[in-house]
């Protein structure tokens, strides 16, 4: 007859034991999942979201310029915030299984957000395109609208309206000059988003019509601001906020079920009546690392009677001929990044006024 030491004996058993933990885990986790799920992983930075095709409101390829815009749109996103942007396939199908063409609804892009299991769809507009003149030569210009549609808020809680210029040139074709006006739109429009912030807030005290909010002037509310309110992932109501001091605001409910005390507001945004322009970066490298040295130190040192001419700075900031500057780092503040859920990116946004 085999015996069997106490070591082998123990060996064994503890072999036993691991392969009955693993197994029964494994066929746990089996009977847990539905018929056809598949397991998908994300890191705790990224947000899924989808880019619409945008309306293409100009008389410039008006069959794919509109397309041509989102998919920009969707670079800047991806490479710039590393969201997860979903593929304009995935999209494209979607909306033809729904028989949906742009532009979109409200009420048809939270169905195309809810078909596709996501919260955030960014769509837009080509609000203009165009060839001009100028004296280095012609260079394109181009308008674009663009909003962040929150499927749960059923309205756009950020966006911008922003118009991009490519550099001049002389000898660049018309396809060319638009694709650099068109990328420079992009870039602006989602700089723009990430650095305002989107406001959130939670109802402290309620009654009847009346709530007071936890954010104030401090973090951005306004009087005149809408905000909807959401409550177990459903809108319920539109506030209209009617005063606001550093540390809360007041608002009235304009539309929807009366408001308790918890439930959770965001801003809605609207697109302004202009949008901003940025100047073609056309200085050469040299230039611009030299120009960045200038406003170093006079922000480090207060230099006054600093003469300039005429230039181009970044953040789109001009300065003009015999214009002196000091303190120029007399105001600060903070903003964050687009997403309110995974995404958080501090920005600091410095200002200053001219010294005579």
């Amino acid at each position: 007859m085999r015996t069997f030491s106490k070591g082998r004996m123990a060996t064994a058993i503890a072999r036993l034991l691991t392969l009955a933990f693993v197994s029964s885990t494994w066929l746990t986790g089996i009977a847990a999942l539905p018929a056809g799920a598949q397991i998908v992983t994300r890191t705790a930075t990224t947000q899924s979201v989808a880019v619409v095709p945008f309306d293409n409101l100009s008389d410039l390829r008006p069959e794919t310029f509109g397309g041509e815009a989102s998919d920009a749109i969707a670079v800047e996103l991806r490479d710039r915030l590393f969201l997860d942007v979903l593929p304009k396939a995935d999209i494209t199908i979607q909306m033809r299984e729904l028989g949906f063409t742009p532009p979109l609804s409200g009420v048809e892009l939270v169905r195309v957000a809810a078909e596709l299991e996501i919260v955030l769809l960014v769509t837009g507009q080509v609000r203009a395109a165009r060839i001009l003149d100028s004296r280095e030569g012609r260079y394109a210009e181009v308008v674009l609208a663009v909003r962040l549609f929150d499927r749960l808020a059923r309205d756009a809680v950020n966006g911008a309206l922003v118009t991009g210029q490519g550099p001049a040139s002389a000898d660049a074709s018309d396809e060319v000059l638009l694709r650099k006006a068109l990328e420079q739109a992009a870039f602006q429009a989602i700089e723009e988003m990430r650095s305002r912030p989107t406001i959130t807030a939670m109802v402290l005290w309620a009654q009847a019509d009346k709530v007071f909010l936890n954010v104030g002037t401090r973090g951005g509310m306004r009087p005149g601001m809408k905000l909807v309110a959401i409550r177990g992932g459903e809108r319920i109501a539109v506030v209209n906020v009617t005063d606001a001091d550093a540390i809360g605001a007041y608002a009235d409910v304009g539309e929807g079920a009366s408001l308790r005390t918890g439930d959770h507001l965001r801003a809605i945004y609207e697109l302004p009546r202009t949008g901003r322009s940025r100047a073609a970066r056309v200085v050469e490298e040299t230039g611009k690392r030299f120009d960045k040295l200038l406003i170093a130190a006079a922000v480090l040192f207060g230099m006054s009677g600093f003469a300039s001419r005429a230039r181009l700075l970044d953040e789109t900031n001009i300065a003009f001929p015999r214009l002196a500057v000091s303190n120029m780092s007399n105001a600060a503040e903070m903003a964050y990044s687009i997403f309110p859920y995974d995404v958080w990116t501090g920005a600091v946004l410095i200002t200053w006024e001219p010294f005579s």
